[in-house]
Formats: C-alpha cells, sequence, structure tokens
C-alpha cells in the first residue's frame, strides 16, 4: 500500500464512524505548509502531498479536525481577528495544551519546527507535525484522551489509524 490507498481507508473508516457524514475541503497542490511560527513555512513531502492534493480539510477526522493550510496560518492571527469560532477554539486549545502540558510538543520544541496538522475547539486532541533535520517527512506527535503517541511518518499514522492501535504503531516518546 501507499498514502494514496491509506489516505482512502482512513476516510472510508471516518465515513463508517460518523455514520457516513464527513465534510470536508477538496484539495489542491500546495508546495509549503506553515509552521507555529508567524511567516515560517516548510516544504511539502510526498506523503502530505497526497493529501493536501485530496483534501484541504476534514472535520472530525482522526484527533480533531485536519487543518487547511489558511487555517493553519489563521492560528497566527490574534485571538480577537480569527473571524472563524472553531479556529478560535482550536487555537485556544493549542496555547493552553503549550501552557499547561509540560511534555507537549509545543512546549518541548521550537515553535519553527512544529505545525499543527490537526486540533479540536473542544478536547485536547492535536496532531503535530514536527520537522526534524535531515529528514524529509515530518514526525507526527499525537496527543488525545488516552496520552500521546509518536509516529516516524504519515503513512505510519494512518496504520495505526485503520489498525486500531496506535500505541503497538508508534515509537516511545523522546523524554
Amino acid at each position: 500500500m501507499n498514502t494514496q490507498n491509506y489516505l482512502e481507508d482512513t476516510l472510508l473508516k471516518l465515513r463508517n464512524i460518523n455514520s457516513a457524514k464527513l465534510e470536508y475541503q477538496t484539495g489542491y497542490e500546495i508546495k509549503k505548509i506553515p509552521t507555529l511560527r508567524k511567516g515560517v513555512y516548510r516544504n511539502i513531502p510526498p506523503m502530505l502531498s497526497v493529501r493536501y492534493r485530496q483534501y484541504s480539510s476534514i472535520l472530525d477526522a482522526t484527533h480533531g479536525d485536519w487543518l487547511s493550510i489558511n487555517e493553519m496560518e489563521n492560528l497566527w492571527l490574534p485571538y480577537k481577528q480569527i473571524n472563524d469560532e472553531r479556529i478560535r477554539g482550536i487555537k485556544r486549545s493549542l496555547n493552553s495544551n503549550i501552557k499547561e502540558w509540560d511534555n507537549n510538543a509545543g512546549s518541548i520544541f521550537q515553535h519553527d519546527r512544529l505545525s499543527l496538522f490537526a486540533g479540536s475547539a473542544y478536547t485536547y486532541e492535536q496532531v503535530y507535525l514536527l520537522w526534524l533535520d535531515d529528514y524529509i517527512e515530518p514526525q507526527i506527535w499525537v496527543y488525545d484522551a488516552n496520552g500521546n503517541s509518536r509516529f516516524d511518518t504519515f503513512d505510519d499514522y494512518l496504520i495505526a489509524f485503520l489498525t486500531g492501535n496506535s500505541y503497538e504503531h508508534s515509537k516511545p516518546m523522546i523524554w
């Protein structure tokens, strides 16, 4: 299998979970992904390029909403300037998790090395992309009610979701 197949299988599973209702925006070609540091972007790696060509954003996906590039950029805005209530809630959760959760990726790593791939306005679910030197694909750092998991690639993350055992497929956290 490859990223395209894992992504299609993930969307089928999400449709089953969400009773066939799945809200998404059609994807498009992108070149860069914004980090948490305003104005800083990372080049799109091959696996994530597949995702963004298919889907710009997906609501109620794995670990919250998968964010579009525009939604990631909106996280740079001051809270009161964000017009979308859902994105304001995601920013509120993001900032709270960074401030209050010692082992949150946002409190461990420089913000030019992190992108928020997914988040929730209503829970503390988050998925970060961690951009490491000398690696093409970013690591995936996941936070949810069960704890946290780390995956070497987007494919590894999708496989864990599809098999229903994220901890079996995740790597040990580094602290």
